[in-house]
């Protein structure tokens, strides 16, 4: 059988809840952690992947990723090693991290009105000042994939990572166009499980096809 990557963003975290309402704060490397909602979704994702054996499981630094992965690997039956690897971090979102959208539009009122700078918030060229743009995401997390895949080539493993981190990783393994990258929905705590073939791919309940389908909702 191939191996096996998954991938695991973060359960709910109290900045997810948070921006379901109108006072948006820009959350990137600002780190949050997981709600009580959270955590139960990460439980509920250690015990979907608890049939799969694992070499080893990554994790990015932050507390909200950390946490869903200590939480999934504790329903484990021989839980692998946990490591936190700053390649799979959220991408930086510069001096705009932790500031309300509102506040960013009253200082900094470029970024919210050049049709170019606008799109700090989800771009391969720009982005917020001093932060990452997609295609600096997508170099880290490949260079991290690849590393695991060659210390692991046929052993299985687990990333628990971000929504643009998981983005960016899928995009050159799925061969994604860019605008498809931008907009592919991941739900939090949902195990994407990619066979490292030749020729990657999604197998399970959450394939690409699932992905955005639940991106039209």
């Amino acid at each position: 059988m191939e191996p096996l990557a998954i991938l695991v963003r973060h359960g709910e975290s109290e900045l997810n809840l948070h921006n379901k309402g109108p006072d948006v704060i820009a959350t990137g490397r600002t780190d949050t952690p997981l709600t009580l909602r959270g955590e139960q979704e990460a439980q509920a994702t250690g015990v979907r992947i608890a049939g799969i054996p694992l070499a080893l499981a990554v994790c990015s630094p932050l507390i909200r990723a950390r946490r869903t992965a200590e939480l999934a690997l504790a329903q484990h039956p021989h839980p692998p090693t946990l490591i936190a690897d700053e390649h799979f971090t959220e991408r930086s979102l510069g001096i705009f991290e932790g500031l309300h959208l509102s506040e960013i539009e009253k200082r900094f009122p470029a970024y919210s009105s050049d049709p170019a700078l606008i799109r700090w918030k989800m771009d391969y060229v720009h982005h917020a000042p001093e932060g990452e743009n997609m295609a600096q995401v997508e170099e880290r997390v490949l260079e991290g994939y690849e590393m695991l895949c060659t210390q692991y080539p046929r052993d299985n493993f687990a990333i628990f990572s971000h929504i643009v981190a998981i983005r960016c990783l899928l995009r050159p393994l799925l061969h994604l166009s860019k605008e498809e990258t931008i907009h592919l929905h991941i739900p939090n705590a949902a195990p994407l499980i990619l066979a490292r073939t030749p020729e990657p791919h999604l197998i399970g309940e959450m394939t690409l096809e699932t992905l955005h389908a639940l991106e039209k909702k």
